[in-house]
């Protein structure tokens, strides 16, 4: 009898949503109640931070790059973070060559493969429980053509206790299936990413998601009675106006040989965005070819309490990549032939894989006086006054959203003006 292919295809819906438009700032004595919280994983779990880091900025080049060719230059956020939840859901069904490669982009060894779900297991299960200002959620689904799939049991238990990911057998024939994807995808993401999928292959296998939303208030907001129209400058074309949002206060702070970068943390300091701001003349792109993990922790470590004057533009992005180009760019070109999932099911093989993203940043955020002592970076120290530093990102730049007791790179992005 002949093999049938058992295709498998995987949908990574990812949200990030950095402010809370529906809902009333947190008030300021709130913050000072609660002190920010760490991640806390055992010597090895936290040498695997640094290769999902690694593996975080290569995937963010990458699909850097992948923007450049196809989109024009236009603004896009991925979540490494996702990426890395695929690979774990994946990691449980994977065999052989396909279980090999998750496990060496992942920093880890063969035969690995319970470590692997164990770090991302205690890494998500802590983070949502950092700050009580900054919501995070995880969900995973899976739906199986009842027809045609026999899923390993093995696969089902391991999935759910790691990932607490269900899996229920479905009539894919049936009309209404669309809409529960969809449903599901839109209750886990808060309504940012409604629709995932437009319609179910009758004749399809396996459908499985991985959804994350983030919603943290900044530390330190933004006016928005200061919010006013800028010029704007691309690396190509004409400037443009934006929405400027505008403060000065004290913020970690570094300048570096290429560019300039600040940290605006979120509710109790555990999370925040770095943005990563090229010195007038040079490239954005030069800065993101020269950004790795070393350089990166390198800005880290430089960051120092300096009083700034801040230009952050208002800005709304969302993305739908398919990212089957990218996974086998990162070398993980197993998961698509045949006996590479067979823990998952017999013959299954990866089809499609794609990521949905949104991102929104307003002056939304949890109303502080400034940031506390909290976080651990170098202060300049009493009695040391100089004039605010510039900081107006007035031309394209990159962002990374990181938890900060692990460094870990939740999210990453570029804005250009061009949404």
């Amino acid at each position: 009898m002949e093999t049938i292919m058992k295709k498998l295809m995987v949908l990574l819906a990812v949200i990030l949503v950095p402010l809370a438009c529906a809902k009333s700032p947190v008030e300021t004595t709130a913050i000072d109640n609660i002190e920010r919280q760490d991640v806390h994983l055992t010597a090895k779990q936290e040498a695997k931070v640094q290769n999902g880091n690694i593996l975080a900025l290569d995937y963010f080049k990458k699909m850097y790059a992948y923007n450049e060719e196809r989109l024009d230059g236009k603004d896009f956020v991925v979540s490494p973070l996702g990426l890395e939840m695929l690979l774990g859901l994946l990691n449980t069904g994977a065999t052989g060559e396909g279980a090999d490669q998750i496990l060496s982009v992942m920093g880890f060894e063969h035969g690995e493969e319970k470590e692997l779900n164990e770090y991302l297991y205690s890494l998500s299960g802590q983070l949502v429980q950092l700050d009580a200002l900054t919501r995070i959620k995880f969900a995973n689904i899976g739906f199986i053509n009842k027809a045609k799939f026999e899923l390993k049991p093995s696969y089902v238990e391991e999935a759910r206790y790691y990932y607490d990911m269900p899996v229920t057998e479905e009539d894919f024939s049936d009309p209404d299936l669309v809409h529960r994807i969809n449903g599901w995808c839109n209750d886990n993401t808060e309504g940012m990413i409604p629709v995932i999928i437009g319609a179910v292959n009758p004749d399809g296998n396996f459908y499985m998601f991985d959804a994350m939303y983030f919603n943290g208030y900044w530390t330190s907001r933004f006016d928005p009675g200061k919010t006013e129209k800028e010029k704007f400058y691309p690396e190509k074309g004409d400037s443009f106006k934006v929405k400027m949002m505008k403060q000065q206060a004290a913020f970690p702070f570094a300048q570096m040989k290429d560019y300039s970068v600040v940290c605006l943390p979120y509710g109790n300091e555990a999370f925040r965005m770095n943005v990563i701001l090229p010195h007038e003349g040079n490239r954005l792109e030069d800065v993101i070819a020269s950004l790795d993990n070393d350089r990166w922790d390198g800005a880290v470590s430089r960051m120092i309490f300096t009083d700034l004057d801040i230009w952050l533009p208002r800005f709304e992005t969302e993305n739908y990549f398919l990212l089957n180009e990218i996974m086998l760019q990162l070398g993980l070109s197993g998961i698509y032939k045949v006996g590479n999932l067979d823990n998952l099911a017999k013959d299954i093989t990866a089809e499609m894989i794609v990521q949905s993203t949104h991102i929104k940043v307003s002056e939304e955020g949890t109303e502080a006086a400034a940031v506390t002592g909290n976080i651990s970076f170098s202060s300049p120290g009493p009695g040391h006054e100089v004039p605010p530093e510039e900081f107006h990102a007035n031309r394209p730049f990159l962002y990374l959203i990181t938890e900060y007791s692990t460094g870990a790179i939740l999210f990453a992005g570029i804005y250009g003006g061009h949404n």
